[in-house]
């Protein structure tokens, strides 16, 4: 029977993995001080390229949560969790949270490029 308890810090890996892959995967983007019509093209041209960026960024965030349940499953031999292993846990929801906010920004942006939608 495989235990799960035991794969589960293979995560962290995971978690960093998705989101140097998403990093590499996006490539760079416009300037700040590009106009909005250089912007709207950039994602226009590059919208597959940011939807997988996307996608790696979304696999990232339920990593971070089961590192992070990982970590504080294994801190404590007893049934009582320290502030500090609750603080880890929800610190890992606000890491998946974090992510997951950016890879719906770059849906959003790589869809509005991908349907033509232009600059002003």
């Amino acid at each position: 029977m495989i235990r799960v308890e035991r794969w589960l810090p293979l995560s962290g890996i995971c978690f960093v993995l998705f989101v140097v892959a998403s990093i590499i995967a996006g490539g760079s983007n416009p300037d700040v001080k590009a106009s909005g019509a250089h912007v709207a093209s950039f994602y226009g041209a590059h919208s597959t390229q940011l939807f997988v960026s996307a996608v790696l960024t979304v696999l990232a965030a339920p990593s971070a949560v089961l590192f992070s349940f990982s970590v504080a499953a294994n801190g404590s031999t007893d049934d009582v969790r320290s502030p500090w292993q609750i603080a880890l846990v929800a610190g890992g929801g606000v890491v998946a949270a974090v992510f997951l906010s950016g890879a719906m920004l770059q849906f959003a942006l790589a869809d509005a490029g991908n349907d033509g939608i232009s600059g002003p």
